[in-house]
């Protein structure tokens, strides 16, 4: 067990395996004080959580990259606040402007080129019988996805896989280098996307971008730049990096339980259900922050005005008051779907139906095409160093092709 002088989490040096820390602070207080960071506390609990979400006259999103960060600009030239640092009239406003690149019907639209780009992917690795799986698969296809949803060319797939990675709340943990790094990769990224939208403006298409301009031209009557490229960065990026890194983490837990393998290849119709109680096991954004905007408290924690609050996802998923043998992958879980991993309340991900899509379409593709996946010896399953995102650096798998799962 952590105790306090041991607690290195949130951090890079606490990211390989946040859980002892996470939960010695759940334990120890309803509001947990980062020691050395006075202006920084945790909440643990499932019900915490949902209430500090509930209560945004208090615990607020707004501003929160900006502030959290020190300075740090990650959207760089940015004259407007995403949809995600953004609350109550504000944020339902962006929320507007961003669903329709992310409507169910344009996502249904998309069903047909994401099962064909999952082929194609198997299609580069199936021969060998054996595969880096992020490399390979978990990695390129979000993105990959990404950009035929906001209309951007196949070659942009390592741009916006780069650009999806940035950590927006956790730089404040980076290294100095690292954090330049980002804010370098920010400009290129906004000067990049600039372009694209005025293009899209003036030639439009049936992409993310060009409907954001539209619900934008309908909300304010003329174009804002600003306010399209502020918003279509989220949509682009919002489940690039967490989608990749839940379907290497998902696809490990799975092949560590045989029973559930045999379950899910026999009938597809579960996946959903692992899919949900995947993410409750191992989420890919461990952590989401709010800004206090006055002195208040938590379980008898008292909590200043201008402190941070981090509500901690991946402890509320496994709150065993809520969810029973917590670390048990279990397809049967009757609360399965009750999980934070897309947050909760008003702040629910918009993104959250493409990156189910996703994931079932990339499982569907998989179990369908490839036989006898299990993991390959030798490897050391360790993570990303991230302050904030859980992510396998490497997935070595082995298989054979499922018949009739060649290439035509």
């Amino acid at each position: 067990m952590a105790t306090d002088s041991l607690v290195t989490y949130p951090s890079i040096e606490g990211a390989e395996d946040p859980y002892p820390a996470i939960a010695h602070m759940e334990q120890t207080a309803r509001a947990y004080q980062v020691p050395g960071q006075p202006d920084l506390f945790v909440v643990s609990r499932y019900d915490d959580i949902r209430y500090v979400t509930n209560h945004r006259e208090t615990f607020t999103s707004d501003l929160i990259f900006t502030r959290f960060n020190g300075g740090v600009e990650v959207m760089i030239g940015s004259a407007n606040k995403v949809v995600t640092e953004s609350d109550l009239d504000e944020h339902r406003r962006k929320r507007k402007i961003c669903f329709p690149a992310v409507r169910p019907g344009r996502l249904k639209e998309l069903e047909p080129e994401v099962r064909e780009l999952a082929d194609t992917l198997i299609d580069g690795f199936g021969d060998a019988g054996r595969v880096e799986f992020v490399e390979a698969f978990s990695g390129p296809f979000p993105a990959w996805v990404a950009c035929r949803l906001g209309g951007l060319p196949d070659e942009d797939v390592a741009k916006v896989r780069e650009w999806g990675a940035l950590e927006v709340p956790g730089a404040r943990w980076l290294p100095e280098e690292a954090r330049q790094r980002q804010i370098d990769a920010g400009a290129h990224m906004f000067e990049y996307l600039t372009g694209r939208i005025l293009e899209r403006r003036d030639n439009p298409g049936n992409d993310a971008i060009t409907h954001i301009i539209d619900a934008q031209l309908e909300l304010d009557g003329a174009f804002n730049l600003d306010e399209v490229r502020a918003q279509f960065m989220v949509v682009l990026l919002g489940g690039v990096v967490t989608t990749s890194h839940f379907l290497s983490t998902a696809m490990r837990h799975l092949l560590r339980r045989p029973d559930l393998m045999a379950r899910i290849r026999a009938d597809h119709g579960l996946i959903p259900k692992m899919i949900e109680e995947a993410l409750r096991l191992e989420t890919p954004v461990t952590w989401h922050a709010r800004r206090v905007l006055h002195d208040t408290e938590l379980g008898g924690v008292p909590i200043p005005k201008d402190a941070f609050v981090l509500l901690m996802s991946a402890a509320a998923n496994r709150d065993a008051t809520r969810f029973p043998d917590p670390t048990h992958l279990d397809l049967d879980r009757p609360n399965l779907n009750e999980h934070v991993s897309f947050g909760y309340g008003p702040h629910f991900c918009l993104g959250a139906p493409l990156a189910r899509m996703e994931s079932r379409i990339a499982f569907e593709r998989l179990l369908t095409r490839l036989a006898d996946l299990r993991l390959a010896p030798g490897q050391d399953f360790r993570h990303i160093p991230s302050p904030q995102f859980r992510g396998l650096q490497e997935l070595h798998l082995e298989f054979e092709w499922a018949e009739n799962g060649r290439p035509a």
